[in-house]
């Protein structure tokens, strides 16, 4: 896609069990918490980290490697989401997610929609639209349309949200150019 970005992981919000490589693009769910400064906009409780930057308009597409982990969320989460504590992925708490737990996949919808898929994705293409107000994961394996939030509510800058709640697993932000 021609409007694909550079996205990386903003470390300095990773929950402390997260370690990673390739310059913010690679991400390991370590069993045991690393030593990490204790600043005011990381994850403590839930294993989740931001993207680097933040979209307030515009047509934004990445993908994401999940092919290693089988507890995943991925989508756009409000600059003004809470970090501290457990969180609820809801769209009335500023996160616009879907996911993956065991072999289901599910839209963190209110209640939660669930998602039906015909091949087990390898990537998940993400698409926001800040004007549409829509927010489409693909199955980059097929390029079919897995979920698509529509008219969101974004009242502040979004940012990339990553989930990885499976231990010892990796998830990896692909450079779309990459085949």
């Amino acid at each position: 896609m021609s409007i694909a970005d550079d996205v990386k992981a903003d470390v300095d919000t990773a929950h402390p069990n997260l370690s990673f490589t390739e310059n913010g693009k690679r991400f390991t769910h370590n069993p045991h918490a690393q030593r990490v400064p204790q600043i005011e906009g990381r994850f403590n409780a839930t294993v989740c980290v931001l993207g680097s930057e933040g979209f307030s308009s515009g047509n934004h597409y990445w993908e994401v490697e999940v092919e290693q982990s089988n507890d995943w969320d991925l989508g756009v989460a409000s600059k003004s989401i809470q970090k501290k504590g457990i969180i609820n992925l809801s769209v009335k708490e500023g996160f616009w997610v879907m996911g993956s737990s065991l072999k289901d996949y599910w839209a963190r919808t209110d209640p939660w929609t669930r998602v039906l898929v015909q091949r087990k994705p390898k990537k998940i293409g993400v698409y926001l639209s800040c004007e549409e107000k829509l927010l489409t994961f693909f199955n980059v394996t097929d390029m079919s349309v897995m979920f698509t939030f529509k008219d969101c509510a974004f009242s502040e800058e979004v940012y990339p949200f990553f989930k990885n709640s499976q231990k010892e697993s990796t998830m990896r932000i692909c450079s779309v150019k990459e085949q």
